[in-house]
């Protein structure tokens, strides 16, 4: 048979235009559904891990077993490590009795620039004069920024700000804070790790500060981040991975078994087997490219809606550009592999 004839039938046997428009699009939007359920997932996993990292679930606080100092220098300097986000110094100095509460003493406390950002790390605090107090304080002594307290004592003290820290210290929320250069000694210094590395950062953290009294590490929370984040939220993205590629094969079975009589009647009409196969791998690219594009361009929108991180998009297109292929080897090898005993059979009778 001439190529011309060859190529008119393969056209019309194996690329329908009622398959084309049904086929592709229903392929695309099955795709689509489940990207965006694996969109959903990971983005709640994310939600979960970055609630427990606003929490301080990678902060560790240094202090002696002695109940001696630590040096406040090497202390801030800890955020020069890359293993570290954020690093300082704290020591209670005294407690305050201010006129705007008579019946109340305030913790005050002598804090590094690398402890407020590591308690507010959002804020981006910087306090040239004054004291900053805790959330708890501000709104029991009724001040503000700019504001005056006046100590019973006698002496005044400008606030330059408030700093809402219970969601990393509840405990400090009634504090006082007195910014200071990192000199001296500190109570506890406050280590906040990258992420992943919390463990890592606490057992070298001893050699690093250089102190001659050991040294105890203790965690802001008992969970690490990652232990904090619902583990079933993990098996089902990954379920709805392996899902998305077992379906996409099984769906590559069946249009290849819907388009075996015609390419059986090709391969009896003299087109060879490795035609065949060109013909099958073009069949199914173009099918699970076409679907692939309509699956990329929804999951687009549903990551647009659900605001989700560009890393969780492009997690789930991959997932979506693997179960594709998944769909073009299954669909090309049942195409291909049985096509011998049809073709016999045919030629016999």
């Amino acid at each position: 048979m001439s190529a011309p004839r060859q190529a008119f039938l393969i056209h019309g046997l194996l690329f329908p235009r009622a398959f084309g428009l049904v086929g592709v699009g229903g392929l695309g939007i099955v795709m689509a559904a489940l990207c965006a359920l694996m969109v959903t997932s990971a983005s709640q996993d994310a939600r979960q891990y970055q609630t427990a990292l606003d929490e301080g679930g990678n902060v560790l606080v240094v202090t002696t077993e002695n109940g001696g100092t630590l040096s406040a220098p090497w202390c801030d300097a800890l955020m020069q490590r890359s293993d570290v986000v954020h690093s300082g110094g704290v020591s209670k100095t005294r407690l305050v009795r201010y006129l705007q509460l008579p019946g109340e003493r305030l913790q005050e406390a002598r804090v590094t620039p690398g402890f407020l950002n590591l308690v507010a790390p959002s804020a981006g605090l910087t306090a040239d004069h004054g004291v900053l107090l805790g959330e708890g304080a501000a709104e029991a002594l009724g001040a503000s920024a700019d504001s005056l307290l006046i100590e019973q004592q006698g002496g005044t003290s400008p606030v330059s700000g408030v700093v809402n820290v219970s969601l990393r210290d509840p405990r400090a929320a009634r504090w006082v804070f007195v910014p200071t250069a990192p000199v001296g000694r500190v109570d506890e210094c406050w280590v906040e790790s990258a992420q992943y590395l919390r463990e890592t950062t606490s057992r070298s953290l001893g050699p690093w500060l250089e102190e001659s009294e050991p040294l105890r590490v203790e965690r802001l929370r008992s969970d690490a981040p990652e232990d904090s984040v619902d583990a079933s939220l993990g098996v089902v993205t990954r379920g709805l991975v392996l899902a998305q590629i077992l379906l996409l094969a099984v769906l590559g079975t069946f249009v290849a078994r819907r388009d075996r009589s015609a390419a059986t009647l090709l391969r009896a009409l003299g087109l060879s087997r490795r035609r065949l196969t060109l013909v099958a791998l073009a069949r199914s690219a173009s099918i699970g490219g076409a679907a692939m594009t309509v699956a990329f361009v929804l999951t687009g929108v549903a990551s647009v809606l659900l605001r989700v991180t560009p890393e969780i998009v492009l997690s789930s297109l991959v997932s979506a550009a693997c179960s594709a292929t998944a769909f073009v080897m299954t669909y090309s090898v049942s195409m291909v592999t049985r096509q011998s005993s049809l073709v016999e059979d045919l030629r016999d009778n």
